[in-house]
Parts: C-alpha cells; sequence; structure tokens
C-alpha cells in the first residue's frame, strides 16, 4: 500500500481529483501531492515543502527529530535568479 502519491500534469490537482485519487488509492487525501507545470524547475522544491511533503516523509521513515525550519530561502532565491 503507498503512503503517499505524486501526479505530475499542466494544472495543479482539483479537490474532487484529490478525493477520487484517495478513494481509489486509499492514499490519504493529504498525501495526494500536486506536481503541476512551473515556470522553472526550482519551483518544484518549493512546491513540494508547501503541500508538507518533507516532514510526512519523515514522519513515515521516523525520522525524529526533523529539521521542520530548513531554510527554503536558498530554493525561493535559485527560483528567482533563474526567472527569464
Amino acid at each position: 500500500r503507498p503512503d503517499f502519491l505524486c501526479c505530475r500534469g499542466k494544472e495543479p490537482l482539483e479537490s474532487g481529483a484529490r478525493s477520487k485519487l484517495s478513494i481509489f488509492t486509499t492514499v490519504a487525501e493529504k498525501a495526494i501531492i500536486s506536481i503541476h507545470d512551473v515556470s522553472n524547475i526550482y519551483r518544484v522544491p518549493l512546491m513540494m515543502i508547501e503541500q508538507n511533503l518533507p516532514s510526512m516523509l519523515a514522519q513515515r521513515l521516523r525520522i525524529h527529530p526533523y529539521a521542520r525550519r530548513r531554510d527554503n530561502l536558498e530554493y525561493s532565491t535559485a527560483s528567482g535568479i533563474t526567472e527569464i
């Protein structure tokens, strides 16, 4: 049984799609991660952080204590620099 489901697509997942995926895959709705198209690759980790994937993964792997306040500035700065 999967613990997470990462869905790749052009648009973010809508709540109805998350709900259906949750029902048919037995994955919790909060564990369904939307990885949609973004302007540059450096925004993908930020998207995962916003959806709480790192802390859910650490909890599932029983990694404690988890560095809750990882410095997101590195990704934010990189994503801003590479904008075209």
